[in-house]
């Protein structure tokens, strides 16, 4: 995680003790220039954090978004990949390939990233979804399940869940949801999609086909619940 000082933070999920503190290098900023850190994916097999650093709030002219990389393994910065936009709001990994998958928040696009040449390989617009802020990746059906707010803010409903082809950037469709959208988690084995609103729900479809979902019902959460660590079984 990254707190807003410029450094990542590694606990321990164990005694949840601090074990490293590695600084993000280049981002010894002012006030007017620092990005806000947002959402994060790791790579287990590389030992690699993305982290996806905000730019929308600040007030300075030119300054982009970024995608931060650091080694968890050995505890160093490895480098960033700017992002045509400045909210990168939401990321996934594709796990059979070097793809990473960004939506912004700003634009309403995901950009697709090759995470060992650093390089933008594809902008896709997200039709029906004008806020995405989450996102999560159907492997096996190469689909992108994204959550979208629909206006800017935490407490507006509907959302949407805007599923698009994780090849071709082919909107499928736009479902309405539940508000705020704060997370996506897809478990494959069950086929169901957890949606986390921070209007007070979680809300669960499941997958019929790849380009089908049906609401299954919806768990409330209390006001405003947050990204929560999922662990699916």
């Amino acid at each position: 995680m990254d707190d807003g000082d410029a450094t990542v933070k590694a606990f321990s999920g164990v005694s949840y003790e601090l074990v490293k503190n590695i600084p993000l290098s280049g981002h010894e900023l002012d006030q007017d220039s620092r990005r806000v850190p947002d959402n994060g994916a790791y790579d287990p097999i590389a030992h690699l954090f993305y982290l996806g650093d905000r730019a929308d709030e600040l007030k300075k002219q030119g300054v982009k978004g970024s995608i931060e990389i650091v080694d968890l393994k050995n505890g160093k910065y490895v480098g960033n990949i700017e992002t045509e936009g400045k909210n990168p709001a939401g990321l996934v990994l594709d796990p059979a390939s070097s793809k990473l998958y960004v939506v912004m928040g700003d634009t309403s696009q995901v950009v697709v990233i090759d995470r060992e040449k650093h390089a933008v390989l594809a902008t896709w617009p997200i039709t029906g979804g004008p806020e995405p802020h989450a996102v999560a990746l159907d492997a096996a059906h190469h689909r992108l399940l994204i959550g979208s707010r629909v206006k800017r803010g935490h407490l507006y409903r509907p959302g949407k869940m805007v599923v698009m082809d994780s090849e071709t950037g082919k909107v499928i469709d736009a479902i309405d949801s539940e508000g705020g959208v704060d997370e996506v988690v897809y478990d494959a084995p069950s086929k169901r999609v957890y949606y986390t609103g921070t209007t007070g729900f979680v809300e669960v479809f499941r997958q019929i086909d790849a380009d089908h979902y049906e609401r299954l019902g919806k768990a409330p959460t209390g006001g405003l619940p947050r990204r929560p660590s999922w662990c699916l079984n």
